[in-house]
């Protein structure tokens, strides 16, 4: 019999920063009704400054998250929590160095078992897990150089996400328009092995892969749009496909931009998030059918019902897709239909303060 619930995890903001007032109390546990959508606070990881992206071992005992800070020095951190066999409660075993500034993305490689960190304001970072779920305090760390002069956004580096997927894994670089892949070497080490240019001045932020038909789906934060490109050559290489606009013919851009984008269970569908400066109904969810080919057409727009829609994630049944309305503190849950992979109008609203990423356990 399915169960009547479902377990998430949330990231947020806990304190104030420049483009964010953070408020939340650290990371989040929550459970999700699996009738009606609804979420509600099981539990929270505390004593964590701004875990903004945070990701669980498949086995539930296992929890990452990235310290979203930034300076002069080097202060993004790195977590991990494991399960304590005695009281059942999530206890700290590893508080690392990312490297970088303001680690914004991790993901977690259960095939080698590697947790690959992202840093905004420098480079990748790249740690073994150990058998107890710690960290190796000795990771591979990969600096990126360029940007573009005169840029107030791409005025360097900022990668903003890393995937494996397959043999590969990938990396978005919205300060220079780049998606860069790299190979995975036999002791778990990265290799860079190619660079893909995508929209100048676009700035992909978030990208996706089709389980299927060998494409991959990046939006462009800057300029509003999601490429498609073509994965070959056993993976290490691609080449484009299709631009098309996220904006779906928005007049005034004028502080909008492009956010997380996610592709239905069933390879029909693709989501993507768009942000507006204000509480606007800018703020939305765009959705595209995937045609037989893999190019991507415009079906709807759906109001968010908050505001900054910082990420989203689509239950893994792909019944539900769930936003996390940074700025207006909820978290929106849209039932899909089946058939047309539209969202409901009359979504569930849950108050969350400043979420910014959700993941399913």
């Amino acid at each position: 019999m399915k169960s009547s619930s479902i377990k998430l995890l949330v990231g947020t903001y806990t304190q104030k920063e420049g483009h964010v007032d953070g408020k939340a109390d650290g990371i989040y546990l929550m459970e999700m009704n699996q009738q009606d959508g609804s979420v509600t606070i099981v539990d929270a990881i505390s004593g964590i400054v701004n875990p903004s992206y945070a990701v669980t071992h498949s086995n539930g005992r296992s929890i990452y998250a990235v310290s979203e800070v930034a300076g002069s020095t080097q202060l993004g951190q790195v977590y991990a929590y494991t399960i304590d066999s005695e009281d059942e409660n999530f206890k700290k075993v590893s508080a690392l160095p990312s490297f970088g500034n303001a680690p914004c993305h991790l993901f977690l490689d259960e095939t080698s078992m590697r947790l690959y960190v992202v840093n905004y304001m420098g480079g990748i970072t790249n740690y073994q897990v150990n058998k107890d779920g710690s960290l190796s305090s000795a990771p591979q760390s990969i600096n990126y150089e360029g940007g573009t002069l005169g840029s107030t956004r791409q005025e360097g580096p900022h990668p903003h996400m890393i995937q494996r997927f397959g043999d590969f894994v990938y990396v978005s670089d919205l300060g220079t328009d780049q998606i860069i892949t790299y190979s995975v070497n036999h002791n778990g080490t990265l290799k860079e092995i190619s660079r893909t240019s995508t929209s100048s001045a676009g700035g992909p932020r978030h990208f996706a892969v089709h389980p299927s038909n060998g494409k991959l789906y990046v939006t462009n934060e800057l300029n509003l749009t999601i490429q498609s490109f073509e994965i070959n050559r056993g993976g290490s290489e691609m080449a484009l496909s299709q631009t098309i606009s996220l904006h779906n013919g928005l007049i005034d851009q004028n502080g909008h931009s492009g956010a997380a984008i996610k592709i239905h269970p069933s390879g029909k569908y693709l989501y993507a998030a768009m942000r507006a400066s204000d509480r606007s109904e800018d703020n939305t969810i765009q959705q595209f059918n995937i045609e037989a080919n893999g190019n991507l057409k415009h079906i709807s727009s759906t109001f968010t019902k908050g505001s900054v829609p910082r990420d989203f994630e689509i239950s893994p049944d792909g019944s539900f897709l769930l936003v996390a309305n940074q700025n207006s503190d909820n978290i929106v849950t849209f039932k899909i239909d089946q058939i047309s992979g539209n969202l409901n109008k009359n979504p569930k609203i849950s108050n969350v303060k400043t979420p910014v990423s959700i993941k399913f356990f």
